[in-house]
């Protein structure tokens, strides 16, 4: 699977072999690989196309200074808040209190 990202770039499912079946069926041998690797990190889904993850292997999808950063927590939290609120299209943090004052 790395082999064949690292030739073409980012690929959908389809590009990969498609699946076939249905539900938990749906269970070729290269979807698990796909899925194995995006679960480690080797992977990244970089967009989607027409419902369809399409993916990219880490080293190409993001900037090395991102690949080795180890964040603290806060700083996770910070960033995966603004995502949430990014994707809920909510056009200001004011409207939800992330961080409650103690005795709140």
């Amino acid at each position: 699977m790395r082999a064949v990202l690292t030739e073409h770039g980012a690929l959908t499912i389809n590009d990969l072999g498609g699946a076939k079946g249905s539900g938990w069926e749906r269970s070729l041998a290269n979807k698990w690989a796909r899925e194995c690797l995006l679960a480690t990190g080797e992977v990244a889904c970089v967009r989607r196309h027409q419902r369809q993850r399409v993916y990219q292997l880490t080293e190409s999808a993001l900037p090395r200074d991102l690949r080795e950063r180890s964040p603290g927590s806060e700083e996770c939290m910070a960033q995966l808040s603004g995502v949430a609120l990014r994707a809920a299209v909510l056009q200001a943090e004011r409207d939800i209190n992330l961080y409650p004052a103690a005795g709140a």
